[in-house]
C-alpha cells in the first residue's frame, strides 16, 4: 500500500546542488503508463524535474527537485542553489517499503551568492 507524508519548509531553508545538468519537463502518468502531457502547477505553469543533493536543516541527502523555475543551461558543477518562496519535501513508499522516494517541490530557487 503506498504512502505518503508531506512537509512545508520555507524555500529558503533549503540549499541543493544539482547532480543533474539539466532539469525535464515532468510527464503526467495513468495507470502506470507516461502520457503526452506535462505536469503543470495551481498556476498553469509546466514542471520540471532533476537530482540534487539536498540539505534541509544540516541534514543531506538525495531528492527529486521539482520546480516551474528550469535549471539554467550552463550549470557549472558544485553550485550550490537555495530555494525561495514555498517549499514541500514529500516521503512517499511506493511498495512496502521497498521504493521509498524523496522529492522536493520548490516555488522558486536562484544560486547562493558567494
Amino acid at each position: 500500500m503506498a504512502s505518503r507524508i508531506s512537509i512545508k519548509y520555507p524555500g529558503a531553508s533549503i540549499k541543493f546542488v544539482p547532480v543533474a545538468t539539466e532539469s525535464r519537463a515532468k510527464a503526467v502518468y495513468e495507470n502506470g503508463q507516461r502520457t503526452d502531457r506535462t505536469q503543470v502547477d495551481e498556476k498553469g505553469r509546466v514542471l520540471y524535474g532533476f537530482e540534487a543533493t539536498v540539505e534541509i536543516a544540516g541534514d543531506r541527502f538525495a531528492a527529486q527537485i521539482t520546480s516551474p523555475v528550469q535549471l539554467p543551461d550552463a550549470v557549472p558543477l558544485g553550485v550550490v542553489f537555495e530555494g525561495a518562496g514555498a517549499a514541500v519535501l514529500n516521503v512517499s513508499n511506493q511498495r512496502d517499503a521497498f521504493d521509498l522516494r524523496v522529492g522536493i517541490a520548490l516555488e522558486n530557487y536562484a544560486p547562493v551568492k558567494a
